[in-house]
């Protein structure tokens, strides 16, 4: 039948109201049909085909939706409400341009229309224009003080832009305004795991998922703070999830890897580290993860974590350009400028070597930068920064940002401090912003880029048969390389406490990611050789009851009793030096070894029997601080040895007790002191 132009309009308007008011009453088929019939006597009636649009709109028909509401935009080119379910439209389907000139059709019409000025800000935002859409979130929230999607906008710019502090109060503030919204939640805890904060990202990332138990998102970061949080039996049943739901998505296998890896499945870690890289061979940030989780594995070659630092480093330069020509001053004879980069410019286990370094450069020969790019700062992070000739706080800037800095600057020699660690910039050394760069401290093994140029170690932790991993020239110190500032007034090393106890106490204060099941077995060996002996772990992982039932019954299937385990979790810095005062021996696990544990036990006068590692520098680093402090004799070159070595060590408490009594002065007389 043709259309009937001449449908009185009071009549298809009754019409068209009776249908809306079956589509409000959820009769969505009922609806339909009644609008449909309303078009075929008047088609150009703009609320029929807008509220059509509507119900495909919702239905996920997203091109259809599109042609109904633009039609009867075409009949009511100034309707707001039509204007705003066009933008509803476009954000569907994320076509964030169309946005965009969406919502600036319709403020040009209502200025102060807070939905189209919050949908403007998300829609910059999607486009890589932070500031701009920080300009329409508070012009919003001058608005409405209470409009949470706003603060939620600006949490999002403040994360983009690294300042995630600010963004953790936007997000907290959002999440009060609308306690129901998962995706504001999981916004929260993902500020909380940017500011290295995984158990406060717990609770967040829990309501997100008993909001919306399909949000994967959640569920997988869930996941993952967990793992963080030493909790990584709970969050496998999560990621495993995850990766069923979006097989697609890399982040999700990483998590998986991760959390397989924390439970000693590490041939199942590695499989699903390869799925992550195969999902997605751009993310460069989870292949460093990965890398750095590598060294846990016992069963991990050198040759292959350096084949994955290669790969590492030829995706790192695929969009890379390296400065090739560098301005700086050739003039022998005067001041270098040289560069710090670290994550780590606060209480971490890196300023120990690091502090003492500032303050002892000559400033004669020096000017000092100091690069942080990591937000979070304490009191020591004030120390460095004054021990620093020019601070820079380089978190917020992208790697093009911080790269130009640097070039600018005129920065002679780069130290990386981070390597592929947390907060690790490994981009800014791929642009090789400056003419010499050189990685030291946070991470013992090649950065897998020729743009670095040498690799700080010594002789036993990178001998010449192993120079063959390294995309960078070893620069080997002569005695060791390293050098321990305790950060802690001195505290008075006391006597073996097998001298009172009447049986010897082993000790380990390491990350347990370190302890795997070849490490509880060669120690189960030495406490089933002596029945009286106890072992005290301490670390801030057993604050957990989950992680503390996980390494009994690790050590009860190792055929050791739960009592004679102590076990410890974190404590403030003196605290936890004095906590040496319980143990005679600390064991080293393998084959990633101690570091700033071993130099702190040694200051406090406790011992270290370390077993020599074959390959690579984290399974010498043992061996390294040992030969520097003269403790040769704690070396061990097999498995037998370490155990034949505790066993005759505990044996003499006497010669312990002096070694005890020396140790200190020892140490701080030595290279590493």
């Amino acid at each position: 039948m043709p259309p009937d132009v001449n449908a009185p309009a009071a009549a298809v308007d009754a019409e068209v109201e009776a249908a809306v008011a079956l589509l409000r009453a959820g009769r969505v088929d009922e609806a339909e049909r009644a609008l449909k019939a309303v078009l075929a006597r008047a088609p150009a009636q703009a609320r029929a085909l807008h509220n059509l649009g509507v119900i495909a709109l919702q239905r996920g028909e997203l091109d259809s939706a599109r042609d109904l509401i633009e039609r009867s935009l075409a009949h009511a080119p100034d309707h707001v409400g039509y204007l705003g379910n066009l933008i509803a439209l476009h954000r569907a389907a994320e076509r964030h341009d169309d946005v965009i000139l969406a919502c600036r059709r319709l403020l040009a019409l209502e200025p102060e229309h807070v939905d189209a000025l919050i949908a403007l800000g998300n829609a910059l935002l999607e486009s890589g224009e932070p500031a701009l859409a920080r300009v329409r979130f508070e012009w919003a929230l001058r608005l409405d003080p209470a409009a949470g999607e706003a603060h939620n906008g600006l949490g999002a710019v403040a994360m983009c832009e690294r300042h995630h502090a600010q963004a953790l109060e936007h997000f907290e503030r959002a999440a009060g305004m609308l306690p129901d919204q998962p995706l504001i939640r999981c916004n929260l805890g993902d500020a909380w795991l940017a500011l290295g904060r995984h158990r406060e990202a717990i609770a967040p990332y829990r309501e997100a998922v008993r909001l919306a138990p399909d949000l994967i998102r959640a569920v997988s970061a869930l996941g993952h703070a967990l793992v963080e949080s030493g909790q990584p039996e709970e969050a496998m049943a999560l990621l495993e999830r995850a990766v069923a739901a979006e097989p697609e998505v890399a982040e999700h296998w990483f998590r998986l890897g991760l959390a397989r890896q924390r439970l000693w499945q590490h041939a199942a870690a590695l499989q699903a580290f390869e799925r992550c890289i195969a999902a997605d061979d751009t993310r460069n940030d989870l292949l460093s993860a990965i890398l750095f989780s590598l060294h846990y594995m016992p069963e991990v070659e050198q040759a292959t974590i350096a084949d994955w630092s290669r790969r590492f480093g030829q995706r790192m330069l695929r969009d890379v350009t390296p400065c090739t020509a560098h301005a700086n001053d050739p003039d022998p004879e005067r001041c270098l400028c040289i560069g710090y980069l670290s994550g780590d410019f606060r209480e971490h286990a890196v300023l120990h070597f690091v502090r003492p370094l500032l303050r002892h450069h000559d400033r004669g020969a020096f000017e000092v930068h100091c690069f942080s790019t990591c937000e979070a700062a304490d009191a020591f992070t004030d120390e460095a920064r004054g021990l620093a000739d020019v601070w820079h706080a380089a978190w917020h800037m992208s790697d093009d940002e911080l790269a130009d800095h640097v070039r600018g600057l005129g920065i002679d020699l780069l130290i990386d401090l981070s390597g592929h660690c947390q907060h690790q910039r490994l981009g800014v050394l791929a642009r090789k912003p400056a003419p010499v760069q050189i990685t030291w401290l946070g991470y013992f093994d090649t950065t897998g880029l020729p743009t670095v140029d040498w690799i700080i170690a010594d002789a036993i932790l990178i001998p010449p048969a192993e120079e063959q991993w390294y995309t960078e020239k070893p620069l080997r110190l002569p005695h060791g390389h390293l050098c321990l500032d305790p950060m802690i007034e001195p505290i008075a090393v006391t006597p073996p406490p097998a001298s009172v106890d009447g049986h010897v106490t082993f000790g380990c204060f390491n990350n347990l990611a370190k302890i795997n099941p070849d490490v509880i077995a060669l120690w189960a060996q030495i406490l089933h050789r002596l029945p009286h002996a106890r072992l005290l772990l301490k670390n801030g992982m057993l604050n957990d009851a989950a992680t503390v039932d996980r390494m009994q019954c690790a050590f009860e299937n190792a055929g050791v009793a739960a009592e004679r385990l102590l076990l410890e979790g974190s404590s403030p810095r003196r605290a936890y030096y004095a906590a040496y005062a319980r143990v005679d021996i600390a064991l080293d696990p393998f084959p990633y070894c101690g570091g700033t544990t071993t130099l702190q036990a040694l200051w406090m006068g406790v011992p270290v029997l370390t077993l020599a590692g074959t390959q690579g520098m984290i399974r010498r680093f043992g061996e390294s601080i040992l030969s520097t402090v003269g403790l040769d004799d704690w070396i061990a070159r097999d498995a037998d040895a370490y155990v034949d070595k505790a066993l005759r060590f505990a044996a003499d408490l006497p010669a312990l007790a002096r070694l005890r009594a020396e140790l200190r002065q020892r140490m701080m007389n030595s290279p590493a002191g």
